[in-house]
């Protein structure tokens, strides 16, 4: 999108994705439940067949906190937002906190 807007002068649109992010082995099993879930609509099978990967590829699945914003960081210039979808084992406020302590920019 860049290169063709740049080809057209124009400005590029701003480019947002929506990132899973799972934190802990509980979340990791949900993530999975959800991944399969996408790979068995039509529509999104296609979408992520024309891609080139999997539905758990597009996600992140981080085992602990610390593995978060390294992930995170692989985004960076890909796009211009992230907009995250929290996955925890069993949402529980004190997951949700951590995961968004987690992911909470530098």
């Amino acid at each position: 999108m860049r290169a063709g807007a740049a080809a057209a002068r124009r400005q590029p649109p701003k480019i947002f994705a929506y990132v899973r992010l799972a934190l802990g082995p509980a979340a990791l099993d949900r993530l999975q439940q959800e991944a399969d879930r996408y790979a068995a609509i039509p529509a999104y099978a296609a979408n992520f067949a024309r891609m080139g990967v999997k539905p758990m590829e597009t996600a992140i699945a981080a085992r602990s906190p610390d593995a978060v914003a390294p992930a995170l960081a692989t985004w960076q210039g890909a796009v211009d937002e992230i907009v995250l979808r929290a996955i925890t084992g069993r949402d529980t406020v004190e997951e949700n906190v951590a995961l968004l302590r987690a992911a909470k920019p530098a």
